[in-house]
């Protein structure tokens, strides 16, 4: 009868010990694996790598990767219980949307670290009349009040319309006689064609595009010494939770973005590849060359720290966010500055 009673207890309690064994294997296996949000852009592309170089074996993190409109980014991390834990953002566009996207969020979405800088952003025209801003190494005064002069399409409250509305305050032009049309960038080279607006804002995909279409290229953004950080955010909660995670993928951007470079002739087909399948622009390893040429990438840690985190550094990402800020009140975008962010820091 004992042994009876034994077995039957034990017949009770197995499926118990198994479901909890089940239990806990799932868990370990969630807490092993990022959800990323991307886009298809020539720089981003570089994070697809992570599969043929066996990174996620190496780092024990399966990074699933999901490509989404740019733009649809933020608001798809800020979501309540959303399923997405990390994606990229523009430094510029994260301080310009913090208040209206963590509104009333316990969870807040931070900026938690940069992974390269974007200089390439340009304005461009297809008018034969309208000349570029910077000639022979510096800004053309006159080429500039004609610039200011013509309708621009931008996408309102980014680092385009910090960018105008400080050329216009260096030529001593009123702002509120600038005609500014609020075009999204995916719109911008259409409507410049078309003749709706006289000069596009845009980032280096379209600039690629409207090249290619017999446009030219009137001011980048580097010329003028310019520029912004993509870098990854996260809501604070994951920050706290996964920091080991988020440190793993920093370390896999710098595995992918330091294979590519080492000879990008022949170790950018995956992420040409890539492109071709989900970008509008379809890249030949020459152009592909030619847009990465238009942005910075830091190929570690250290260089990363010297070259953004470091104060007094050449894009000092508090220099920068001081610049950013400084607009955005001037111009009643925000009411009070956003937290600066506090970068991870890697062992």
């Amino acid at each position: 009868m004992k042994k009876s009673g034994f077995k039957l207890k034990l017949f009770l309690i197995l499926p118990v010990l198994l479901l909890l064994f089940v239990s806990c294997e799932k868990k370990v296996k969630k807490e092993n694996s990022l959800n990323l949000l991307i886009s298809p852009y020539q720089d981003l592309a570089m994070i697809v790598n992570v599969k043929p170089l066996k990174l996620e074996k190496k780092y024990n993190l399966k990074v699933n990767i999901t490509t989404v409109p740019w733009q649809n980014i933020m608001p798809l991390l800020s979501g309540y219980n959303s399923r997405f834990n990390v994606g990229f953002a523009s430094y510029g566009e994260y301080l310009t949307k913090y208040d209206n996207i963590n509104k009333g969020a316990e969870d807040k979405l931070v900026f938690v670290f940069p992974v390269y800088i974007f200089k390439g952003g340009a304005f461009v025209t297809f008018k034969n009349d309208i000349p570029p801003i910077f000639n022979n190494g510096k800004i053309d005064e006159n080429a500039v009040k004609i610039f200011l002069g013509k309708k621009i399409g931008l996408q309102k409250q980014t680092i385009y319309e910090m960018l105008v509305f400080k050329l216009a305050k260096t030529a001593g032009i009123d702002k509120k006689s600038l005609k500014i049309y609020d075009v999204p960038m995916a719109d911008a080279i259409l409507a410049a064609q078309h003749g709706d607006i006289d000069i596009a804002a845009v980032g280096l995909t379209q600039l690629t595009e409207a090249i290619k279409r017999g446009g030219k290229s009137l001011l980048i953004m580097d010329d003028i010494g310019f520029s912004d950080i993509t870098g990854l955010v996260c809501k604070e909660s994951y920050l706290k939770n996964h920091r080991e995670d988020l440190i793993k993928l920093i370390k896999m951007w710098y595995e992918c973005t330091n294979f590519v470079f080492s000879d990008i002739e022949h170790n950018s087909k995956y992420s040409l590849d890539y492109l071709r399948k989900n970008a509008s622009t379809k890249y030949t390893v020459e152009s592909y060359k030619k847009a990465l040429s238009f942005e910075y990438f830091p190929l570690s840690y250290n260089e990363a720290y010297n070259s953004i985190i470091k104060e007094g550094s050449k894009y000092d990402y508090k220099r920068l966010y001081k610049d950013m800020t400084d607009f955005l009140i001037e111009e009643k975008i925000i009411k009070k500055r956003p937290p600066l962010p506090q970068f991870i820091k890697l062992k």
